[in-house]
């Protein structure tokens, strides 16, 4: 067995080095400012050495693409394949890798890895470790697949995870006996739905104003490697100017992150660990909240210490949900998913949604948008008062075919079949040319209009009234002719509008 070696790099140490030692210190190899402890890929750990070997040139590629997170999961994969090979096939070779033996580790996963979400990330990271291996030539092993897609196991659809309204507004009552530093981060995630790690590395000078006086947030996101830029209500921008003098009161000219860590950190950095902790450490978390305790220290806020702040949080103020149970608080990404459900529930479009959380596809943001039951709902009324069709006479049209008037259908017909307008729809197909009366929808036996344009229609009226007083003041007999006929269709179909939607809303 070769000697181990772990490295202390010196002054003038190379990256090359680094990667040719047992123990890698990740922050000698990701210029990312995401990495703020003394992150280790322990290789000494890995064996057989021809595994060992493979797997640092499999990291090596993946680190200049995929986040510290990632190529951590991809090691312990690994590392869990290194312990499959000691237990059930010591001396295994290379070329000893075939699908049998892989069929064996499957197994070992699933008597190891009760959800099918984990066992998945494990087949993946270890599908791609064995394809890499046979492109780069790393191992000597079959070029035959040995992963197929039968494999996997079926993963369950993931229930809604977002924060519900009443649980929000027990945190919010109890912000004001948080240290202020603490309150500010719930804030910004809050109403950001930012990732744990985008929220602690947030840069002091994050804030920006466009030339109209709208505050936008600056942040990079290390999962898609991108600065991303939000806007932000007036409110919030005035909480994080506070934060950000509150920093440069309390910590060096040198410090740049808007978030800092504060003294005995490290007890909450227990509570988002899975096991149980000690007693002593509970009632130690649990004093230091209660004494609203935050002695500033220059260094960033870790992510492991806020989610368990906000765990003891939400046993100190018992914040509960309508079991009764304790809420898992200290799940940040809860917030996340919060802010895209909120924004979908209050009809803003996915893709605007995408745009805001930063996702790189509508896949990613579908994750994060559960539309509420009584959203639905609501929708579905919204949609059967607004089919309610008027002509220019007042009178509702009703459909010859009701078998065809599925959602789906109406919206083909009235935005493909029939010709959209400002203020409602023409009947006449685009099919039968342009229409003949330019400029005469509201005199034309083709118009149809429905609710939804009620608003424009009554602005229309005004405007009408109008020109008719200047017709008669400058003796326009013709122009009076025809706008009196546009006001009488106009009130027509004003007052048949608002009469059903009366009804409709009282029963």
């Amino acid at each position: 067995m070769p000697p181990k070696k772990i490295y202390s790099p010196p002054n003038n140490w190379a990256v090359e080095s680094e990667f040719e030692q047992d123990v890698w210190q990740l922050k000698f190899l990701v210029t990312s400012t995401h990495l703020h402890e003394n992150r280790r890929l322990n290789f000494l750990k890995i064996s057989p050495i021809w595994l060992r070997t493979a797997l640092k040139a499999w990291l090596r590629f993946c680190l200049s693409r995929e986040t510290v997170n990632t190529i951590l999961g991809k090691f312990y994969c690994l590392k869990d394949f290194s312990q499959f090979i000691e237990s059930h096939a010591p001396g295994l070779l290379p070329r000893d890798i075939n699908r049998q033996l892989v069929l064996d580790y499957l197994s070992h996963l699933s008597r190891h890895h009760s959800s099918a979400d984990g066992k998945a990330h494990y087949i993946v990271r270890f599908k791609d470790f064995l394809e890499n291996c046979v492109r780069f030539g790393w191992l000597d092993i079959t070029q035959e697949p040995l992963i197929f897609p039968e494999d996997f196991p079926k993963v369950p659809k993931n229930l809604p995870r977002y924060i519900p309204d009443d649980i929000l507004s027990q945190v919010n009552q109890k912000l004001e006996l948080l240290p202020e530093p603490m309150a500010r981060m719930l804030l910004v995630i809050q109403e950001c739905g930012l990732r744990v790690s985008e929220l602690i590395n947030l840069k002091l000078d994050c804030l920006r104003q466009n030339t109209v006086g709208t505050w936008w947030l600056s942040y990079y996101q290390f999962k898609m490697k991108k600065e991303h830029i939000i806007p932000i209500s007036n409110e919030l921008a005035t909480v994080i100017q506070k934060q950000q003098q509150y920093i440069k009161e309390n910590l060096s000219p040198d410090f740049s992150y808007l978030f800092c860590t504060f003294s005995k950190y490290s007890y909450f950095g227990h509570w988002s660990k899975k096991g149980s902790i000690g007693k002593s450490i509970q009632e130690r978390c649990q004093k230091l909240l209660l004494c609203q305790s935050f002695t500033p220290r220059l260094q960033p806020m870790r992510d492991r210490d806020f989610s368990g702040y906000l765990h003891v949080l939400a046993i100190v103020m018992e914040i509960r949900d309508i079991s009764g149970n304790i809420f898992p608080l200290g799940k940040t990404h809860a917030f996340r998913h919060t802010v895209g459900t909120s924004m979908a529930n209050r009809g803003v479009p996915q893709h605007i949604i995408q745009r805001f959380l930063g996702h790189s596809s509508p896949e990613m943001t579908s994750v994060y948008c559960h539309i509420h039951d009584e959203t639905l709902q609501r929708e579905i009324e919204r949609f059967q008062n607004n089919s309610k069709v008027v002509n220019i006479a007042g009178q509702v049209v009703e459909s010859n075919h009701p078998e065809l008037d599925r959602s789906e259908l109406q919206w083909f017909k009235r935005s493909v079949l029939a010709q959209a307008l400002s203020n409602g729809s023409c009947a006449r197909p685009i099919l039968q040319g342009p229409c003949p009366h330019a400029n005469a929808c509201l005199t034309c036996g083709d118009f149809r209009t429905t609710i939804e344009f009620i608003n424009q229609h009554q602005q229309q009226l005004a405007q009408t009234e109008q020109l008719i007083e200047k017709a008669k003041a400058s003796s326009w007999i013709r122009q009076v002719e025809m706008n009196e006929q546009v006001k009488t269709n106009l009130k027509n179909i004003i007052a048949t509008l608002e009469s059903d939607n009366e009804l409709e809303g009282q029963s």
